[in-house]
């Protein structure tokens, strides 16, 4: 669809020379994206826990790395990219005069986004999640804390540092590139100018949201079977994808947008196909894609290992000590 034709002099006249647009948000767009997050980072966070509950046994190691990279995918594809793209949607741009203005996608840009954001993911969680096959003593794979809570010690599951580090690195490069991908893939009638200390404070949210995010993703398969396991994931994806829409609209919040009226005056103008690509085709995709990835992994991982609520979880308990 053709960008629509301005009385440009008329805009002028009214708004000024280098007239910044108006920015407004669609709650409705906002409440999907969010929506979409929860259930990426919830399919993210059950296919870890599946896989390290199940599949830590040396014959099924290949399983394992894959539905680790696995659950990185719905995490980088539907929690991270497809709420970041529906969010973009969100945004309405509209001149003094109250005159809307329109934006496109770049496609190359666009879908480069989205592998990106999957790529990420999955190395991600490749590097994050336990290695080692689930042999031995429970409590030698915890972290006992060096303080009670009400005479009872509390206890963290074991992962390695540096591959820790070296994920969070990664998901802060690949959302900062993921992210900025988008914003320059956006193409309409006028000129975007960053604010840098606003982009800074964006990047060092996500630097603190990604190493939240994957402690969470950690520790949530540790839990494994439990009881409890189903209400913590929901409460993880919550927070994930709470911390995701932070980083997003921040990261948004750096950008103004200076009405120009020919769309030529856009930096990425001429730079492959422009193209109109409604929020809810995407997100019914992305709906369809992580409902069946959920599905699909439950049921395959129950496969492979029998029934995945028959697996003991890992408690301290069974160290046999008296922590109180």
């Amino acid at each position: 669809m053709p960008m629509p034709e301005y009385d440009v002099s008329a805009i002028v006249a009214a708004c000024g020379a280098d007239h910044a647009l108006y920015t407004h948000w669609a709650q409705s767009f906002i409440a999907l994206g969010t929506m979409i997050s929860v259930l990426g980072a919830f399919t993210g966070l059950t296919t870890a826990t599946y896989a390290f509950t199940v599949l830590r046994q040396p014959h099924l190691s290949h399983w394992y790395n894959f539905y680790s990279m696995s659950a990185g995918v719905s995490i980088g594809g539907s929690a991270i990219w497809t709420m970041h793209f529906v969010g973009m949607q969100a945004l309405v741009l509209t001149t003094c005069t109250g005159v809307h203005v329109p934006h496109q996608f770049n496609a190359g840009i666009t879908f480069a986004s989205l592998i990106a954001a999957c790529a990420i993911g999955g190395l991600c969680m490749y590097l994050v999640m336990p290695i080692g096959s689930s042999g031995g003593s429970d409590v030698a794979q915890l972290w006992r804390l060096p303080f009670k809570l009400r005479g009872h010690s509390l206890y963290l599951g074991k992962f390695s540092p540096a591959r820790f580090a070296a994920a969070t690195i990664a998901l802060v490069a690949g959302v900062c590139i993921m992210h900025n991908m988008g914003m320059l893939a956006m193409s309409g009638p006028y000129v975007t100018y960053y604010d840098p200390a606003i982009v800074f404070a964006s990047a060092a949210l996500a630097l603190v949201a990604s190493a939240a995010g994957l402690f969470i993703v950690v520790q949530c398969a540790y839990v494994g079977a439990a009881w409890y396991s189903l209400l913590l994931r929901f409460i993880a994806a919550l927070v994930i994808a709470l911390a995701v829409n932070s980083v997003h609209y921040t990261g948004m919040l750096a950008a103004t947008y200076h009405f120009t009226g020919d769309p030529r005056d856009n930096l990425m103008y001429g730079l492959g196909h422009n193209m109109d690509l409604p929020a809810l085709a995407v997100l019914m995709v992305a709906l369809t894609v992580t409902v069946v990835q959920l599905l699909g992994t439950h049921a395959h991982i129950a496969g492979l290992a029998s029934v995945v609520t028959k697996v003991t979880p890992l408690t301290p308990a069974t160290t046999g000590t008296n922590d109180r």
